[in-house]
């Protein structure tokens, strides 16, 4: 791009740009988040605003590699516009110069370009770039225009796959190993600006455009320096494009760190699940889901934990994950329980957490599953016995607050005081389960199941109530093995009946020696909560 160059008087020029001010860097001068790149939102663009048509048209690019995708755009651009017609000089937005076709040269290319990659359906980061050729700047008349005509050149900064490469949209070359703090760019240019776009940065006509590289230069002028950046270059319109490319350090012995690029497989993007406390579950196991930003989630992965280790649901460690496509659009990743399809009910979530696409982000996860007010109920068990002889029983009755002194829970299920949890959603009942060892043999019983409402099924005498026959439990009131008593969430319907679902809301342990009608207080378990960790890895 050449344009006539602008003589606007010294003083104008300080009160327009406070050139005259202390100086900066140029590096200060364009400095962006490029460790959040999808933070890197401008509100001010304007020119590079995608309406339906550019949007559709971007989604038939789309490709599970950002560095492909990027290469179907050149090829759209390559066979669907024309470059050098009619020039309209900074005066059209990509939505006008989608329809028209015809660019003017670099600014027109890049701005297309532009809202292809910022569009709903792809959000790829970009940053627009408008660089000036470092030999006209400083005015040498052998090796540029004559000093008498903007030379200049328009790039853009895109996060693809990863990492940050720079595409010369016009030339169709993409550069790899690209340093966002480097000021010299290939070619011979220096960054005179970056943003959203021309408009964005208050360059709308020729005029304002001379104006803006004059104040840069008064303010940079002397401090202009190049230096090659010797990217390699990779030819978008060559088979090299559809390899991935990653940037690999490495380090001999007694060697300084060496930046590499080897090529990879497209694509090459996934995410790695690290779990910790997650227990293995029966049919079904776990789901990791993405939540959109705009509505709507895809199931990722099914998954199963073994001895601590995510695995397939045929025991084969998971490895790596795909990423979802454009994973831009990702707003939250969620951990859930997978019953399998014989439930139709909302699975819960167990764990959740917020989808940061920084290049080694972390994402957390922490324990949703809504507790209400469990851990204000102070709820306890009693052991009592009824019957005589060989026919007694025992039964255990569960109250939602501790008895006042002297008071004596009655048998009678009217006046029981029996533990009321949060209702739970549609899908889902909580269930009293029992666990012994009785002469060396495990045994495990459910005692019930209710919704949080006081309803009950299976069969108990009242909500949460149960006389199994295991009366080798005690003798003569008193507890011959430890018994446990825990309330679980479970599915409904249930695929494991006779295995209780991991997540445990409130315990209690009654120890051998433990009396009849003893109180034992039942608590939110003191286990660590389950966490995981899914680390975007390329």
């Amino acid at each position: 791009m050449k344009l006539a160059r602008s003589n606007l008087p010294i003083a104008i020029l300080c009160l327009l740009a406070a050139a005259c001010g202390p100086k900066g860097t140029i590096q200060d001068e364009f400095a962006l988040s490029y460790n959040s790149p999808h933070s890197i939102v401008f509100e001010e663009a304007q020119q590079t605003v995608a309406d339906d048509h550019i949007e559709r048209a971007a989604r038939k690019q789309q490709n599970d590699s950002d560095v492909v995708t990027v290469r179907n755009i050149v090829n759209w651009f390559r066979h669907k516009t024309v470059t050098g017609g009619r020039r309209h000089f900074l005066e059209r937005p990509a939505t006008l110069l989608y329809h028209d076709r015809n660019l003017s040269g670099c600014i027109d290319t890049a701005t297309l370009f532009a809202a292809f990659t910022r569009s709903q359906e792809l959000l790829i980061p970009t940053v627009f770039v408008h660089a000036v050729d470092v030999n006209w700047a400083k005015g040498d008349p052998e090796t540029s225009s004559g000093g008498v005509r903007i030379s200049a050149h328009t790039f853009l900064e895109l996060f693809l796959d990863g990492s940050w490469y720079l595409l010369d949209p016009t030339a169709s070359t993409l550069y790899l190993e690209y340093e966002t703090d480097n000021p010299s760019l290939p070619g011979g240019y220096v960054v005179h600006f970056k943003g959203a776009d021309m408009w964005g940065g208050g360059m709308t006509s020729k005029k304002t455009l001379e104006d803006s590289v004059t104040r840069f230069l008064m303010e940079y002028g002397e401090d202009l320096a190049y230096e090659d950046p010797g990217y390699r270059a990779i030819d978008l319109s060559t088979p090299e494009a559809l390899h991935c490319y990653l940037p690999l350090t490495t380090r001999l012995d007694d060697a300084p760190a060496v930046l590499e690029v080897q090529p990879a497989s497209c694509p090459r993007t996934g995410l790695k699940i690290e779990t910790e406390g997650l227990s293995p579950v029966g049919p079904g196991g776990y789901a990791l889901v993405a939540i959109y930003g705009k509505g709507g989630e895809e199931q990722l992965a099914s998954f199963n934990v073994r001895k601590g280790v995510a695995v397939d649901l045929h025991g084969t460690p998971l490895g790596l994950v795909p990423l979802p496509r454009y994973p831009g659009k990702v707003k939250r990743l969620e951990i859930r329980y997978d019953p399998g399809p014989a439930h139709n009910g909302p699975a819960p979530v167990l764990l959740s957490g917020i989808f940061g696409m920084p290049h080694a982000t972390r994402m957390a996860f922490a324990v949703t599953q809504k507790r209400g007010r469990l851990s204000k109920m102070p709820g306890a068990f009693l052991l009592d016995q009824k019957g005589e002889g060989a026919s007694r029983e025992f039964e255990i009755q569960v109250s939602a607050g501790k008895p006042r002194e002297g008071q004596q829970i009655e048998n009678e299920t009217g006046s029981r005081d029996f533990l009321a949890p949060p209702p739970l959603k549609s899908g889902w009942t909580y269930e009293l389960w029992l666990t012994s060892e009785a002469d060396g043999v495990p045994t495990q019983v459910s005692l019930g199941r209710a919704d949080g409402a006081d309803n009950c099924s299976g069969g108990c005498d009242g909500p949460w109530f149960s006389g199994p026959s295991t009366l080798a439990l005690l003798a003569g009131g008193e507890l011959r093995e430890p018994l446990s008593l825990f309330v679980t969430v479970e599915p409904e319907p249930d695929p494991t009946p006779d295995e209780p679902f991991y997540l445990v809301i409130l315990e209690g342990l009654a120890a051998a020696g433990t009396q009849t009608g003893e109180e034992v207080p039942l608590r939110i378990p003191s286990r660590p909560a389950p966490r995981a960790v899914v680390r975007a890895v390329w």
